[in-house]
């Protein structure tokens, strides 16, 4: 291996720290950060069920927060390229293509949905709908399969039954 290959592949940083410079994790750090403030804000203190869910919330919105970054830089590639804060970025400097900005931005979001859509919104609705709201909630759950329930259902009934 000569010194020309050897220091090229010392610079070039890993595919892993480029697609975490995709999410923009300062910036996503500030949205949760905020997320989390106003699910703070109720009174009193949490139960550990609260805690939970503010988690999956917080992990859910970091994962969606994420993969609008990563598209960003797709679209502003080009801009990105010509200003020198930004020309730092994969998709900027043309480490990362688009199909796998897209790819990756893809996975992120339906990971972050399907934990606050599951975890988060339907267990919420779960324990705190009233009772005559129940019904669309009941059709909701019923229209999912059996491993879809049991997911849902484990914390419902460990809410329910606490």
């Amino acid at each position: 291996m000569s010194a020309t290959s050897t220091s090229t592949a010392a610079v070039a940083p890993s595919v892993w720290r480029q697609y975490n410079a995709l999410t923009k994790p300062r910036v996503i750090q500030l949205i949760v950060f905020c997320a989390l403030i106003g699910m703070l804000a109720v009174p009193g203190l949490p139960s550990w069920s609260q805690v939970q869910t503010a988690a999956l919330a917080c992990l859910g919105i970091w994962l969606v927060a994420g993969a609008a970054a990563a598209f960003n830089c797709v679209v502003e590639q080009q801009i990105d390229a010509k200003m020198r804060r930004t020309a730092w970025r994969p998709t900027a400097k043309g480490e990362l293509g688009n199909l796998q900005t897209l790819t990756f931005s893809a996975v992120l979001c339906a990971f972050g949905s399907v934990i606050l859509y599951v975890w988060v919104i339907l267990w919420a609705a779960a324990v705190m709908v009233p009772a005559r709201e129940h019904v669309v909630f009941d059709l909701l759950y019923n229209a999912c399969g059996s491993r879809t329930r049991r997911a849902i259902g484990s914390p419902i009934v460990r809410t329910m039954c606490s």
